[in-house]
């Protein structure tokens, strides 16, 4: 996968954050995460995402990685 397909999955999950699709933001979110797992902003949009649907304990996770 090349940096820019990571870049297009991190806005794919940005934009089905805002329309409150926290389960697709996730996904897309992971996606990156699986090659950057190292990413501080994915790290923390997929946390508050977690947070969104009271998942708190993998929220934690995200939060305390980033």
């Amino acid at each position: 996968m090349q940096a820019q397909d990571l870049t297009n999955l991190q806005r794919e999950g940005n934009e089905r954050f805002r329309h409150k699709n926290y389960f697709g933001a996730i996904k897309s979110y992971t996606a990156v995460l699986e090659k950057k797992p190292d990413d501080a902003v994915v790290l923390s949009n997929r946390a508050q995402a977690y947070l969104n649907l009271s998942q708190f304990r993998e929220a934690l996770s995200d939060a305390e990685a980033a």
